[in-house]
Formats: structure tokens, C-alpha cells, sequence
């Protein structure tokens, strides 16, 4: 073990608990997971209890059996000190052509023809299938948990961090759709319904009976996912504040930074961050608003890169003193931010936060996010698109479709006018300005009238006809189907 250091590189690290490396030897790659045990009661434990690591490496040879398909085990072992366990690791063979689906499905799951991503689907739901039917259960079913490559004409999946794997004689209905709502928080908003559906349809072979009620199920999943991943999401929000894997907690001179971990290096960002004044009150940058409360610029890096810098500015001293015990506007803004990406929503991206306290005095705070560069205002791209006679309903009804699934999933954006959405290549929308946001478990019919009041004022002095804004309506009801009454007469009062 002395010797990974030298020969691989550590691709994960959970504290001081468990960590993972990848080592090359010869042609081969081989993975290194080891579990440290710092505590005397969890050294005596592990001497009566197979858990851990070992406990993995039981479970690779009782999924072997079972048909499951899993990396090969090559070895494992203990590290000791006066006779109680310090450590375990286990050693297994990379699985050669493959990745994990997390990479997959964000690159090159979203390129394919729509009939390869069919058969994607296809494949990994008899792959789910399979598990549930010999009794497998993955209590942390995501996909960073599960590896696809490509063997001809089909799909292979081989599971991955067994730990939280249950094997049971069999598994009821009820345990199926539970699991596959795990499966479904996944993709709850990045693949289209009808997918969804269609990996529903496909596992669910011979259990169901009938079209309706594989659509009773399909709303029992998408309930169940909705609530859980409202509940994972805001847990997993936190993680922005601190120093982990995803994000950086450091200072520069006497301001408190928290950074995107992949943008820490990115040449021309520190001098930002270091000296942020500078750039909005300078020359260099190209200023978007300058206001009493706030001041926002595009600010172009060294290395040619480009992000948006936006400062809040003080409202006074009565202003200071409440924000000695609350979250800055540039805090919760950072925040925010992160809890929209999680739930796959298209803002510009966070990438760092700036404070400068004093005696928990707010002197100054900022948020730098990504610039959204080709892109147009909602407002200019259609009313350039009437004039060159375009078919605006297909870009209302795309950009309906990401209004409602924004609202299905508990996100209110609070300043829903034309001037706040970009419409980029591909018919890609981003959402901007999202100061007066808020993220619930659910919203109220109040708060969909409000967003959707804003967006339809604009909307009725655009140049778009009665085609057009039924078009965007059905958008909206395709996400979110369960809109009530009140919101249905709010839209059907937009096209009369």
C-alpha cells in the first residue's frame, strides 16, 4: 500500500475515512479502495464485524453468483497495529471501454440520435430489472454507482460501491418503485418524459397490467422523486459553504472566498477575486448595471475566458447592522445559484463567492458567475424571428416545457420578465437575475401567478399571435401536468 502514492493518482477522498486511487500497472488499471478506522471502538468492532471494504468483497462474489454484473475482485486485506484493524482495502480491475454513467449522460448521451438514446434506455432498464429480479437492492442507487460501456450492438452496466447493497430472496412491487425512484431523481429533469416513460414501460415487462396503470406507477415514481429530491438537494446545498471536493473555502487578504473547485487555477480569475473592485470600477470591463443597490460588469480573463462580476452594494448603516446575523444578498444569491444547478436548471453557473467582514460587519460582497456569451434576449430573438418570418411556436412551446419543469420542481425565479431569459444556439434557454428566487418543496398557486404574470406581461407586448402563446402554454402543462385550476384559467386568460 506504501506504494500507490508512486504509481497511481487518488481519484476520491471522503475525509480521513475511505479514499480511492487508481493505479496503472504494465497494461492493466487496477482500483484501490481502502477504509481507515481511527477510533478504538471502530478498531474492536471491525475484529467481530465483516464491514467495509470486506464486507464489498463478500458482496462482489454473491452478485457473481447472482449473474449481477460487478468489477472482478483481485484482492484485499487488513492494515493492523497492536493486533486490532487499522484498515482494509480492496483491490479490483478496471473495467475496460467503460465509464461511469454520470460522465456518460452528460456528454455523450445528450449528442446521440434519438433512437440510440432509446436503446441506451432500453438496455439499462433490463439491466435494473435484473437486479430487482434476483433480489438486489442498491440503497444508493446513482449514477456515479453504476458503469455503462458499449459491447456491438448493446449497452453493458456493471455496479459499483457495493456497501449499500441489501440481497433479499425477493423484493415486493412496493421495494421496486421505491428504488426506482433513486433512479428517477437522476434524470428528473435532464431527460425528456417521454424517455422516462419508456424505461418505465421496459422494466416494468410482466409486472403491470395495462397502459393505465403503468401511468398510475409512472405518478407514484415522479411524486416520490419530487419529494425526495427536494429533500437530497437541499442537504447536498450546503456543501457550497465548505472545502470538499466540489468547492474551495479560502481567503484572499482580508476576504472570505468560497470558489467552484474547477475553476481554482483558471488563469485571470484570482486577480478578480483578489482585487474585484478594481475590474467594475476600471476601464477593462464592459459594465451591464450600475445601480444604487448593485454594480455588475463581464469581465474578460488573461486566459480569454470571460465571467460576470456583480457587487452588492451597502444601502447604509442600518442596512450594515441587520446583515450582522444574516446571510448577504451575495451569500444567498451564491447559494441559490447551487441549488438551481442541482436541480439541473440553466443559470450561469456559480463560481465564487466574495465577503469582506469586520466584527461580522458586511463591508463589501460579490458573486462571480459564468458569462453566457452567443446568446440573444428572449425579446430581441423574437421580434427579430417575426420579422425574418421564423416559427416562433416551436420556441415557445421549448421554452414553455422549461418554465414548467423550473415550477414542477419547486423553483420560483421571481423576475420572470423577457429581459432575463437568453435564448442560445439549439434553442437552449438561460435564466438570469435570480436575486428574488426561492427554492420550496413545492409551490403555491400565488407563486406561480406571480412568475407567470411577469413573463405573460411581456408576452402580450411582443409581437407573438394567439398560435404562439398556446403553444407556450402546452409547453408549460407537458412539465407540469398537475398545474391547479387557478393557474389553468392564469394561462388560458394569457390567449383570450
Amino acid at each position: 500500500m506504501e506504494s500507490i502514492d508512486k504509481n497511481g493518482s487518488c481519484v476520491r477522498r471522503l475525509g480521513d475515512k475511505r479514499e480511492v486511487w487508481r493505479v496503472g500497472c504494465g497494461s492493466r488499471v487496477f482500483y484501490v479502495k481502502r477504509s481507515f478506522y481511527r477510533g478504538w471502538v471502530q478498531r474492536i468492532r471491525a475484529l467481530f464485524r465483516r464491514t467495509g471494504t470486506r464486507r464489498e468483497a463478500d458482496l462482489i462474489g454473491e452478485l457473481h453468483e447472482r449473474g449481477i454484473p460487478v468489477p472482478t475482485l483481485v484482492a484485499t486485506g487488513v492494515e493492523r497495529s497492536g493486533g486490532l484493524i487499522t484498515g482494509e482495502y480492496i483491490i479490483t480491475e478496471e473495467v475496460a471501454g467503460s465509464e461511469s454513467l454520470r460522465d456518460f449522460f452528460f456528454t455523450t448521451f445528450r449528442k446521440l440520435p434519438r433512437a440510440e438514446k432509446k436503446k441506451a434506455v432500453e438496455d439499462f432498464a433490463v439491466f435494473i430489472r435484473r437486479l430487482h429480479d434476483s433480489g438486489v437492492v442498491h440503497k444508493d442507487l446513482h449514477m456515479g454507482n453504476v458503469l455503462i460501456g458499449r459491447d456491438r450492438d448493446r449497452y453493458g452496466f456493471h455496479l459499483l460501491d457495493l456497501n449499500e447493497v441489501e440481497l433479499k430472496s425477493g423484493i415486493t412491487l412496493a421495494q421496486r418503485w421505491e428504488n426506482l425512484v433513486l433512479v428517477n431523481i437522476n434524470f428528473i429533469n435532464n431527460v425528456e418524459d417521454s424517455l422516462r416513460f419508456h424505461f418505465l414501460k421496459h422494466y416494468s415487462s410482466g409486472l403491470l397490467n395495462g397502459r393505465e396503470e403503468l401511468r398510475k406507477v409512472a405518478a407514484e415514481i415522479e411524486k416520490g422523486s419530487l419529494s425526495l429530491a427536494s429533500s437530497v438537494w437541499k442537504k447536498k446545498a450546503k456543501r457550497c459553504m465548505g472545502t470538499n471536493r466540489l468547492f474551495v473555502a479560502t481567503r484572499y487578504g482580508g476576504l472570505r472566498v468560497n470558489l467552484k473547485r474547477d475553476w481554482d487555477g483558471v488563469e485571470g480569475l484570482s486577480r478578480v477575486i483578489a482585487s474585484p473592485d478594481a475590474f467594475l470600477d476600471g476601464g477593462d470591463s464592459v459594465i451591464y448595471k450600475d445601480g444604487r443597490t448593485v454594480k455588475a460588469a463581464m469581465v474578460e480573463l488573461d486566459g480569454g475566458g470571460k465571467v460576470f462580476l456583480k457587487r452588492y452594494n451597502r444601502k447604509g448603516a442600518f442596512h450594515t447592522l441587520k446583515n450582522v446575523f444574516r446571510s448577504s444578498r451575495a451569500r444567498k444569491v451564491w447559494q441559490k445559484g447551487y441549488a438551481a444547478e442541482l436541480r439541473g436548471l440553466r443559470i450561469p453557473a456559480p463560481v465564487a463567492l466574495i465577503e469582506e467582514r469586520r466584527f461580522r460587519l458586511l463591508l463589501r460582497s460579490y458573486v462571480i458567475t459564468e458569462f453566457i456569451d452567443d446568446a440573444t434576449r428572449l425579446n430581441d430573438f423574437v421580434e427579430q424571428g417575426m420579422k425574418e418570418r421564423v416559427d416562433c411556436g416551436v420556441l415557445m412551446h421549448a421554452l414553455g416545457r422549461e418554465i414548467g419543469g423550473m415550477h414542477r420542481l419547486g423553483w420560483f425565479h421571481g423576475d420572470l420578465k423577457w429581459n432575463n431569459i437568453l435564448v442560445g444556439p439549439g434553442t437552449v434557454f438561460w435564466f438570469l437575475d435570480i436575486d428574488g428566487s426561492m427554492v420550496k418543496g413545492g409551490l403555491t398557486d400565488a407563486d406561480v401567478a406571480k412568475d407567470l404574470g411577469r413573463f405573460m406581461r411581456d408576452m402580450d407586448k411582443s409581437p407573438l399571435g394567439k398560435e404562439e402563446k398556446i403553444r407556450f402554454i402546452h409547453g408549460y402543462l407537458a412539465r407540469n401536468p398537475s398545474s391547479s385550476r387557478a393557474v389553468l384559467r392564469l394561462l388560458e386568460g394569457a390567449v383570450q
